[in-house]
């Protein structure tokens, strides 16, 4: 009654009293209810050494007393937080009934009344965070702990709206705590439908490259460049090894003029090996097949929607393309420009070979308007061959080093059997990433997958794929770690995907040199 309304300083030897008093201190329940019987009073607490503190022996040791006062503020607190952290459209009686169900809740609750603990109960790590209520609810600091028949529909009502899993967490830790909150917020999401098939697709696989050919005129790739305003097309056909672009201009792409294009052009290279191209009407009819079939060449069809694969003949288009634009907007005869630029582009040395497609296919100079002093005798062939070869290896790793590292590829983890999404055409904005109906994936063929279901078979590159996870097997997928339960203290431990590594060091526990057993 004297230091009521009176500001006062307390000396004490606790130098702990100091940081749980300060204004910053963040201490868990039961620490704020000792708090909340002083709040009445304005006072400072400073630290002073017991020997200079003239406390008599009573204070420094009192006799037991039963305190037996009553105090509503601190019930009260408790009481507030009780009630106002119980998720929305979620009764405070149905959390009591299940809490008292609750094997893992209940141990907690006699662990807390009793003081011993085991060291391997989920909640030993923040045993010094949690009170219980007077309904017999378990908290930590300002946070209900929610028993397990619960959990689900409590993350589904933080789930509101398909948030992502950061936005999931931060409204869950508002109100709400239990041992692997982030775990298990993480596999609800990612059993969910919606978010499956509205969010991003998996990584790509690592890129994959052709290997040179032997020789020139090898392996051939080809495609359609247009059609253009003036209703003429471009057949692209571009050797592999060497670079070295043939261009037809056409007014029908029909399977007919695309094999008669081929034969004038293999009338003067010869037949190559094998042929790339995409799945167009014209290279998938069955008359291109039987020319190719009677030429002794092997016809590879790239994946459906993967342009990638046909890279030799897509990374051509550009500056061809930019070559013919170029040529209208100057008001130029873009037929005719189309040959210089073809002459240059033959006797450029290439940025991926180093050396002039024209030299890597003829082995000899090609003369163009550009002076030279160059003799024919001067240059070795076998030894550019030979430079182009390794230029090309350095070039391609180098390409594939970044690509996967910007990309941030890995391995696809699909097999058959699999449940996965197809990626889908976006009709309007209603249209969803994926296609939600899940396929059975049927045939794996390094990056091509087919998956099929009762109205649909489809072929496509892996990166087209997702798997589908059912909230019927989530519970059989999640792999629980006995050891986890130690770290439940940290709330923003993510753990590390397996296949990642690690790009800082993982973190040692060490226990306090006090608590060790000395020998």
């Amino acid at each position: 009654m004297y230091l009521i309304g009176a500001e006062f300083t307390i000396c004490t030897d606790h130098k702990a009293l100091e940081v749980i008093y300060s204004p910053k201190s963040k201490p868990p329940a039961r620490i704020q209810r000792w708090a909340l019987r002083l709040q009445q009073y304005k006072f400072n607490i400073i630290y002073r050494k017991g020997e200079g503190n003239p406390a008599d022996l009573l204070s420094r040791q009192p006799l037991p007393v039963v305190y037996t006062e009553h105090c509503d503020i601190a019930e009260q607190y408790i009481n507030f937080i009780e009630k106002n952290t119980i998720p929305k459209a979620m009764s405070i009686e149905s959390i009591i009934a299940a809490t008292a169900v609750d094997p893992e809740m209940q141990s907690a609750i006699e662990s807390i009344q009793s003081g011993v603990w085991a060291k391997h109960h989920p909640f030993y790590a923040v045993r010094q965070e949690l009170a219980v209520t007077p309904n017999s609810l378990l908290l930590r600091a300002n946070k209900l702990i929610i028993p397990t028949r619960l959990r689900n529909e409590t993350m589904t009502h933080a789930h509101k709206g398909h948030q992502g899993i950061v936005k999931t967490k931060q409204a869950l830790r508002t109100k709400v705590w239990w041992p692997r909150i982030d775990k298990d917020a993480e596999e609800f999401i990612k059993h969910c439908h919606a978010c499956q098939s509205l969010g991003h697709g998996d990584p790509p696989p690592p890129f994959q490259q052709h290997k040179l050919p032997s020789k020139p005129w090898d392996r051939l790739h080809m495609d359609f460049c247009g059609p253009f305003p003036t209703g003429e097309t471009l057949f692209v056909v571009i050797d592999s090894y060497s670079k070295f672009p043939e261009v037809e201009i056409m007014i029908s792409t029909t399977a007919s003029a695309v094999t008669n294009r081929l034969d004038r052009i293999f009338a003067v290279h010869g037949i190559p090996t094998e042929i790339y191209s995409d799945n167009g009407p014209p290279f998938a009819s069955d008359a291109v097949k039987k020319f190719m079939r009677n030429r002794g060449i092997n016809h590879r069809l790239v994946t459906r929607y993967w342009p990638q694969a046909n890279g030799e003949a897509e990374s051509f288009m550009k500056p061809l393309g930019k070559a013919v634009k170029a040529a209208k907007m100057e008001g130029k005869d873009w037929k005719e420009e189309l040959h210089g630029f073809l002459l240059a582009y033959r006797t450029t040395p290439h940025c991926t070979t180093g050396v002039a497609p024209s030299q890597l296919l003829f082995n000899r100079e090609v003369r163009t308007n550009m002076p030279t002093f160059v003799k024919e005798g001067d240059i070795d062939y076998k030894i550019l061959h030979e430079q182009a070869k390794i230029n090309t290896s350095e070039k391609q790793s180098k390409a594939q080093q970044y690509t996967d590292k910007r990309r941030r590829a890995r391995k696809a983890n699909i097999e058959v059997g699999m449940k996965v999404l197809v990626k889908q055409e976006r009709k309007n904005k209603f249209s969803t990433v994926f296609d939600p109906t899940p396929l059975t994936v049927t045939k794996v063929n390094g990056t091509k997958i087919t998956a099929a279901r009762h109205d649909l078979t489809t072929t496509r590159n892996v990166s087209h794929f997702k798997r589908f996870y059912s909230k019927d097997e989530s519970a059989d997928e999640q792999e629980c770690d006995d050891s986890a339960s130690d770290v439940t203290d940290d709330e923003d431990n993510n753990e590390q995907p397996q296949d990642i590594p690690r790009r800082y060091p993982a973190r040692v526990r060490r226990r306090p040199r006090f608590l060790r057993e000395e020998t």
